[in-house]
């Protein structure tokens, strides 16, 4: 069939009564066509002209979200299924499939409500721009695939499955068999193979496992594809973190202690309905985060100079340990600046006297009038350490976009040390798995010169700890 395919990125009217796999529908396709877009900000358009109550906003939310981690491993199942590439269907017509398989083999779903559902938003989706027959050709397609996935795919318990077998597919909980796909065996193509079990760039896989070993990279590939926890920060002048877990798990909220000072994971994702959020008595920040932004030594007195601000956790973590007279904040785009701001304020962490301020793009324009005592440095990153909260940033693993990243942290970099006071610790940070953005930016800005030293280098994998992956590097400039 040859559907002609609508603009996806138009706008689709009033999308009051709107369905959670309609909005899904939508959003993936607008993301298909311009991958470096964030799902994210497409989903809350999409969503703001909803009349959709909680619960099916999250749905819509984790349909789009799973899609965009799992579409490597979906694709390849849909051609499989469909006698084709994945790639020779109609977009909408692919990506209706793609979620009906996501919904059936890895949510679970029962069969019809994964198809007749999915086929209703297909249909919604292509109501407005072809014809009745055409429509019907389409669904036709999605309706057969789907049925013969529901009839051909098993779900496999972990124990019992090979990892090795090129028939599985790696699941939440289970591993689920796609009888006769074609795909790598490990012989062949093991990186192939991991990056359709794991739905991963090959690329990606192979470049990791070169530094790896297989008993380290393939529980971090899995961690990718989960949900991720919610990790929240107490502020040290609440009583005692006993008694804050006591209060959520009152109000039906599970919590865990996690690997950081006064750092607790829950399992919700609706922060600001969390008892104590409105008192500002806590915010989000993940544990390996948190760990990172404490390397800086604590001190009595001196400046501070958060150079990258958003979105806001190392800069509190900072705030709530104390010992500083002065805070310069400082971000590229002042949207995220006002809400670091909010945040701050929030969370009553405004006692000591803050500047926010907007800087230039380039970062070799950076020139302020003062030198600092403490500078934090949370660069742009690949999220390579983060992917299961990044979820477009696996896809956008490319030579050109790594260089481009480089550059621009190495260019934060020295403008960080341009503005480092004598005696004064500066800190360089991560979200990032990669060794070019990590001490490779930091010892190639050293080379050359003695008047900064490192002190201490960090490197978290994703998992260690209980958080998500990152990097730190404390420097210091001599007396």
């Amino acid at each position: 069939m040859s559907a002609p395919q609508k603009d996806a990125s138009r706008s689709h009217g009033d999308d009051s009564g709107a369905t959670p796999r309609l909005i899904a529908l939508r959003a993936c396709l607008q993301w298909e066509q311009n991958r470096s877009i964030y799902m994210e900000s497409t989903l809350a358009t999409l969503l703001h002209d909803s009349d959709m109550d909680v619960r099916d906003r999250a749905f819509a939310t984790q349909l789009a979200y799973g899609y965009v981690r799992r579409v490597n491993s979906l694709d390849v199942v849909c051609g499989h299924l469909a006698n084709r590439f994945a790639d020779r269907l109609d977009a909408p017509v692919r990506v209706a499939i793609d979620l009906g398989l996501y919904q059936f083999l890895y949510l679970k779903t029962p069969a019809h409500a994964a198809v007749d559902a999915t086929m209703s938003a297909l249909r919604t989706h292509l109501s407005a721009s072809i014809p009745e027959s055409q429509i019907g050709k389409a669904t036709g397609v999605v309706n057969a695939v789907l049925r013969r996935a529901t009839r051909e795919c098993t779900r496999v318990p972990l124990s019992e499955g090979d990892p090795d077998d090129p028939e599985l597919l790696r699941g939440y909980d289970d591993w689920i068999r796609v009888p006769k796909i074609k795909v790598p065996t490990r012989t062949k193509n093991v990186h192939a193979l991991w990056g359709v079990k794991y739905s991963h760039p090959q690329e990606m896989v192979r470049v990791w496992s070169e530094r790896l070993p297989e008993e380290v990279l393939l529980p971090i590939l899995v961690r990718n594809n989960a949900p991720p926890k919610t990790h929240l920060v107490v502020r040290s002048d609440q009583p005692s973190l006993e008694t804050f877990m006591e209060r959520l798990t009152a109000a039906g909220i599970p919590t865990e202690r996690i690997g950081a000072p006064r750092t607790v994971s829950v399992d919700t994702g609706r922060v600001n309905t969390i008892p104590g959020f409105e008192a500002g008595e806590f915010w989000v920040q993940d544990a390996t985060a948190r760990r990172l932004s404490l390397m800086l030594p604590q001190r009595q007195g001196g400046t501070l100079l958060d150079l990258c601000a958003a979105p806001g956790g190392k800069l509190m973590s900072l705030l709530d340990r104390g010992g500083y007279d002065r805070v310069l904040a400082c971000d590229v785009v002042e949207d995220r600046l006002r809400r670091v701001a909010e945040n701050v304020v929030r969370t009553r962490l405004d006692g000591t006297p803050i500047q926010f301020l907007e800087l230039p793009e380039d970062p070799e324009k950076i020139r302020l009038p003062n030198n600092f005592d403490h500078i934090l440095v949370d660069v742009p990153c690949s999220n390579t350490g983060v992917l299961n909260r990044r979820h477009e940033a696996r896809w956008r693993f490319l030579p050109e976009h790594m260089r481009e990243l480089v550059r621009r942290q190495k260019a934060l970099f020295r403008a960080a040390m341009r503005h480092l006071a004598t005696g004064g610790h500066l800190l360089y940070t991560t979200c990032s798995m990669e060794p070019d953005e990590n001490s490779g930016v930091v010892h190639d800005a050293l080379r050359g010169q003695s008047e900064v030293r490192l002190v201490e280098e960090r490197e978290i994998l994703p998992g260690e700890g209980g958080g998500d992956g990152g990097y730190g590097a404390l420097l210091v400039r001599r007396e």
